[in-house]
Formats: structure tokens, C-alpha cells, sequence
């Protein structure tokens, strides 16, 4: 029942900030990011949990535990750049979207670099 309060939440904040649109734009923006706030804060545990369970099979398996803290940091700006390009776009700024998601782009590429790199070593391990 807790996911039924968290959609209610959002649809709530939602209307608010259609009512609010056009009156106080400003005030409906901050709206959008107080919603967000909160469903963040809320859904961090569960995701904790996940990725606590993740971390116990990656140390089992023996994998680098560094992927997982890249997976979950390009999780993270995937999801928040999407939010903001969203909200923004939302505000009438799609430029400024479009903006945020070539910042979040070009983020994504410079965590993967390492894991890429891994990955090219490891091809040429086994080729060799």
C-alpha cells in the first residue's frame, strides 16, 4: 500500500503544479522539485536493500565491486537528468532540457570509461 501513497503523491503534486502553471510558474517548479525530493527520499531504503542484496552476490561471484558502484552511479544520473530534462521541458525551457541531457550524456561516458576499459583488456586477454 505504501507504492499506492507514493503514485497518489505524485498525482497530487502533479495537479498542483497544472493548476499552478500558468498563475505561478515559479512556485509550480518548485513544486515539481519538492515532489521529487520526496519520492527520492522515500524510495531510497528499498533501493539500499536491492543493492545491498546486488553487493552480497557480487562479492560472492567474485566480480569487482567497482562495477557495481559505477552501475548505480549511472543509474542515479540517468533517472535525475531524465527528471530534470523532464521538468524542464515541463516549464517551457526544452533547450535547457536538452542541455541538461547532453551534461548527463557525456557524465554517463566518463563513469563508463573504466568498465569499457576493463572490458577491452579483458578481450584482448583472451585473444591473446
Amino acid at each position: 500500500m505504501e507504492w499506492l501513497r507514493l503514485i497518489l503523491l505524485i498525482v497530487v503534486g502533479h495537479l498542483f503544479r497544472l493548476l499552478l502553471k500558468d498563475q505561478a510558474p515559479l512556485f509550480s517548479f518548485a513544486i515539481g522539485i519538492v515532489v521529487f525530493i520526496f519520492v527520492y527520499l522515500y524510495i531510497i531504503e528499498p533501493l539500499a536493500h536491492v543493492f545491498n542484496l546486488l553487493h552480497q552476490f557480487i562479492v560472492m561471484s567474485g566480480v569487482k565491486t567497482t562495477y557495481l558502484v559505477t552501475i548505480i552511479k549511472m543509474m542515479s544520473i540517468s533517472y535525475i537528468v531524465h527528471f530534470f530534462q523532464l521538468l524542464l521541458k515541463d516549464t517551457g525551457s526544452e533547450a535547457l532540457g536538452l542541455l541538461v541531457e547532453l551534461v548527463g550524456m557525456v557524465m554517463l561516458l566518463v563513469i563508463a570509461v573504466p568498465v569499457i576499459e576493463d572490458v577491452l583488456v579483458f578481450i584482448v586477454a583472451l585473444l591473446d
